[in-house]
């Protein structure tokens, strides 16, 4: 695993979407199986050109107030 990356999969064909390993985002989130009930993953993302800061901005505030913990790291 690289720094600050998680191994994914890509699945489907007309709509890709990312899998990830378990055991991969417990090593990414430092976290043992034996210490956590539930997982939850948030990915957001915007087009690589400048000024979609805000469409980031509201994409991670609505996912924080949407998850389970209220967290996002």
């Amino acid at each position: 695993m690289i720094e600050g990356c998680v191994r994914f999969r890509v699945v489907g064909d007309q709509w890709p979407e990312r899998r990830f390993e378990e055991r991969d985002l417990d090593a990414f989130a430092g976290v043992l199986p034996s210490e956590r009930d539930r997982v939850e993953v948030a990915y957001v993302r915007v087009p690589g050109s400048s000024g979609h800061e805000s469409s980031l901005t509201a994409q991670t505030k609505k996912l924080t107030r949407t998850s389970t913990s209220g967290m996002l790291m």
